[in-house]
């Protein structure tokens, strides 16, 4: 069994009522809460360590913030790509927030050994862990980056960034399997690429109506009306609280690895603009996360009062600029 070992006196911060915290949570004495999260994480460990997807998902809460799917997507490359895992957790902090919620913060020290190249890595740091008590059990609720479980799925999993670890070195692995170190500011990079979301699309208008492109849902919507995040017809269409920026023609759409920051670059908020193919833009949707579109191509027939347009996209659910 994995041993924990608890590096310094656990500090509890207890809701400032009792009311905030669930029923089933309010019989539970200080002790019995420490020890029911402690115990859940050791049974994390386990499962991880043995490859267990099962065993390790129900360990999982199904409102956990990072999409409980994802993360069963994730863990089960990890057990994909790696062999021989070994995974040391040592508890640094312990606290428990207004909603009842328990935050680990925890220190580990982690080894795999790579089905892809056959080679050992290893990494260690400090990262931060939040379990929520229902029926009885406490589940994994939250991961913050670095990420010791799913690493594969990059940001998308993590609800914020612990910056104590910034002269850490961390281990990071692509959807393919390729496993490597780096500082933590590139490692952060990296985990923010590996979120992207890409693919091709074909936005279609003509007299029965339009189609509009939504990041979010990944999917195109036929409708008289714009109901996406943009559309394409003689002019291009954006969602009210979009902000855009056209990107210089020397832009190598495959090559964009960060966009411009909006607080210090002035994108425009009109809601059209005149559209051609080959142009690039950078887009800050009304949800605050960005994306990237490239009109491969735009044809009009003013016979059939139609449009075609070919659209590449990208696009970044973490929240991060990084692509």
């Amino acid at each position: 069994m994995l041993p924990l070992v608890l590096l310094v006196s656990l500090l509890l911060v207890l809701p400032a009522s009792a009311a905030e915290i669930p029923a089933d949570q309010q019989i539970l004495s200080q002790y019995q809460y420490e020890k029911m999260v402690r115990d859940t994480l050791i049974d994390l460990s386990d499962a991880y360590e043995q490859q267990n997807l099962r065993a390790y998902m129900n360990l999982v809460s199904p409102d956990f913030v990072g999409d409980d799917f994802l993360l069963y997507r994730a863990v089960r490359r990890d057990f994909r790509f790696f062999d021989n895992i070994d995974l040391r957790l040592d508890i640094d902090g312990f606290a428990i927030d207004r909603k009842g919620r328990a935050q680990l913060t925890i220190k580990y020290n982690r080894s795999i050994i790579s089905n892809k190249d056959g080679r050992s890595y290893k990494d260690s740091g400090l990262t931060q862990l939040t379990f929520h008590i229902e029926a009885g059990k406490a589940k994994l609720y939250d991961m913050k980056f670095p990420l010791i479980f799913g690493m594969s799925e990059g940001l998308q999993l993590a609800s914020g960034i612990v910056r104590t670890t910034e002269t850490s070195n961390v281990m990071v692995v692509d959807r393919r399997g390729n496993v490597s170190i780096e500082p933590f500011r590139e490692a952060l990079d990296f985990a923010a690429s590996n979120s992207v979301i890409r693919g091709i699309t074909s936005l279609r208008a003509d007299a029965s109506g339009m189609d509009s492109w939504s990041f979010a849902d990944n999917r195109r919507i036929r409708a008289l009306t714009l109901q996406g995040d943009f559309s394409i017809t003689e002019i291009m269409q954006f969602r009210p609280g979009t902000k855009w920026l056209r990107l210089p023609s020397s832009t190598d759409f495959d090559n964009i690895s960060q966009l411009p920051d909006p607080a210090t670059t002035t994108y425009s908020r009109a809601s059209t603009t005149t559209v051609a193919g080959g142009e690039i833009y950078a887009l800050q949707l009304s949800s605050g996360k960005f994306a990237i579109i490239e009109i491969r191509d735009h044809q009009e027939s003013t016979s059939m009062f139609s449009t075609t347009a070919i659209v590449r996209y990208k696009y970044q659910p973490s929240g991060s600029r990084h692509f």
